[in-house]
């Protein structure tokens, strides 16, 4: 049998909402220390796909992130051996831990009215004073039908 091509090391990369594709990574991503490995990682990935400096990438390796010493020997681990490496790359977004959800749903709850005299009429005149006219009238038959008695 021929011996088996030797590929360059790199990563295949997963995206949000992209096909995973190949990225090759400098020979000397395997002799870097296992601190340093996530902030090279992220500079490879930033010129392949040409994201601006200032995007926030955070990089998983079997669901552990690069950065954390687990995610980071595993990985170089991996990429030592023959064995091919997938990653999962995530942007991170700006915001706090939530509770939009809950201002929403106390949103929702909010007073409910029943006093509409405020609002207008298709005429343009206010609903208090077509119903106050409305009173009146009704008053005026009343006192008209006690005075004829």
């Amino acid at each position: 049998l021929p011996p088996l091509p030797v590929m360059a090391p790199g990563v295949i990369a997963r995206l949000p909402n992209e096909d995973p594709r190949f990225v090759p990574l400098p020979s000397d991503m395997l002799s870097c220390c296992a601190t340093d490995l996530a902030g090279k990682l992220q500079a490879v990935l930033r010129d392949f796909f040409g994201w601006d400096p200032e995007d926030e990438v955070r990089v998983l390796f079997q669901e552990k992130d690069v950065e954390g010493s687990t995610g980071a020997s595993a990985f170089m681990k991996a990429l030592s051996g023959s064995q091919p490496c997938f990653i999962r790359v995530l942007f991170k977004l700006l915001g706090g831990k939530g509770g939009f959800g809950a201002l929403l749903r106390k949103q929702g709850r909010g007073k409910k009215t029943t006093n509409f005299d405020a609002m207008r009429d298709l005429s343009g005149r206010r609903l208090r004073h077509s119903k106050a006219v409305d009173r009146i009238k009704e008053w005026m038959e009343e006192k008209k039908r006690q005075d004829e008695l």
